[in-house]
């Protein structure tokens, strides 16, 4: 780190670290919920479980494991040696420079409690009737393709505004390790899954075709079976005047 070491609890430095923190978290969650959306909407479109079955696993990653990933990286990072309330410690503060940190750490927690206090809820559609096109999952890989290089363009932005200001007080270190974890679990999550959907609109498109062609064959069959039985007159009473 340049520059000198330098810890300032002063209020101002106080609340630009909880909004450099809060500002983070929430740009990442109205970037997913923005993914959420999207995939919902193309989801009550195209009525096809294909579509229906990656959205609420998405959706699910997000109410549930990126939430559980943001609250143990802060429960492991308040009960280690670098929390903010140990820094303070350690420097020999005093007990009210300590309990300033600790409320700190509140708002923190706080902050994920607020990212996640009204999610998504999973939609309900009835896929007996799709529209089957493999133009509509290529849609669908290019939402969550946007969404991860959004995620990605945060996590730098976010991460290079705290090593700045951290030259300057050492406490906006206490938040790096946090947001770039949290930033990681979710692009890590979403490629993971991204993975799995790569490529399905030219697999469904490959499977559309052979079976055009598996249909054309069979049509084909059918055509002649029937040529065939359509002439056949074994049946037919044969005429005989002489």
């Amino acid at each position: 780190m340049a520059g000198k070491q330098k810890i300032n609890l002063d209020p101002n430095e106080q609340k630009k670290l909880i909004k450099m923190y809060t500002d983070a978290l929430q740009e990442l969650a109205q970037d997913t919920g923005s993914l959420i959306k999207k995939l919902q909407a193309l989801q009550q479109k195209e009525k096809y479980k294909v579509i229906n079955d990656i959205t609420d696993a998405a959706l699910i990653f997000y109410v549930q494991d990126l939430k559980n990933i943001m609250t143990k990286n802060y429960e492991t990072w308040y009960n280690s040696e670098v929390s903010m309330h140990r820094i303070i410690e350690g420097s020999m503060s005093g007990e009210n420079a300590v309990n300033t940190a600790k409320k700190l750490e509140g708002n923190i927690a706080s902050a994920i409690i607020d990212m996640f206090a009204a999610p998504p809820s999973p939609l309900s559609v009835d896929d007996s009737n799709p529209n089957i096109e493999p133009e509509k999952l290529k849609e669908l890989e290019e939402h969550i393709k946007s969404y991860l290089k959004k995620v990605s363009e945060a996590q730098k932005k976010y991460v290079g505004k705290i090593d700045k200001d951290s030259e300057a007080n050492q406490l906006f270190s206490c938040i790096r390790g946090h947001v770039n974890a949290t930033y990681q679990g979710a692009f890590s999550g979403f490629h993971a899954r991204a993975g799995q959907v790569a490529g399905i609109s030219e697999e469904l498109r490959t499977a559309m075709k052979n079976q055009e062609s598996a249909l054309e064959a069979l049509n084909a069959t059918i055509s002649k079976t029937s040529e065939a039985l359509g002439a056949n007159t074994d049946s037919f009473p044969k005429v005989d005047f002489f």
